[in-house]
């Protein structure tokens, strides 16, 4: 197992572990048919975000899983306007009166592909990501799952990650862990 960072030639391992896991774990009832490949550009995308890092596993020459992440901030600025307040409540941004700094670092997508569940890869994962936002100066991390992502949400638990709210825009999970 190797853990390194994204390129380009990467993408089509990317969108075959997306297609192993889209049915099953993440709202089939919204893409029955999986992400296009446009969706999928989308959700991996990290220019234009600060502090950004994509990682893959690959192992014998084949992508197993990756990991996204970024600051909070920006992701919520592109993409989360709707729930700034919310974020401001949970402490984790700063409104525009205290904008002196940004604590909070994104773990954005974690997939592994589902033969691939067991052992520690995905806690691997998560180690680099601790590693790299710690290195930037951040004390939180924030993750998201959906709702109905019992597999996700119980991984998450098992690292410490504590839920802290959810939506309905699509259904969602928060969850947040101290770095310090």
């Amino acid at each position: 197992m190797n853990i390194r960072k994204y390129v380009e030639a990467d993408f089509g391992g990317i969108e075959q572990v997306i297609k192993e896991i889209i049915s099953t774990y993440v709202w089939p009832e919204i893409y029955p048919d999986g992400w296009a490949e446009e969706r999928i550009k989308t959700e991996i995308n990290v220019e234009g975000y600060t502090d950004a890092i994509f990682l893959v596993i690959e192992e014998k020459g084949r992508i197993t899983g990756f990991i996204v992440a970024h600051d909070l901030e920006t992701f919520i600025d592109k993409e989360l306007s709707h729930l700034k307040t919310e974020f401001i409540s949970q402490k984790l941004i700063s409104d525009e009166k205290e904008k002196e700094h940004k604590e909070t670092f994104y773990q954005r997508q974690i997939i592994i592909t589902p033969e691939f569940h067991e052992g520690k890869r995905g806690t691997k994962l998560v180690e680099e990501i601790k590693k790299h936002a710690r290195g930037k100066g951040y004390t939180q991390l924030v993750t998201r799952t959906p709702t109905r992502n019992e597999v996700g949400a119980t991984f998450f638990k098992s690292l410490n990650y504590k839920e802290i709210f959810s939506e309905n825009n699509p259904s969602r999970r928060y969850f947040k862990m101290n770095l310090i």
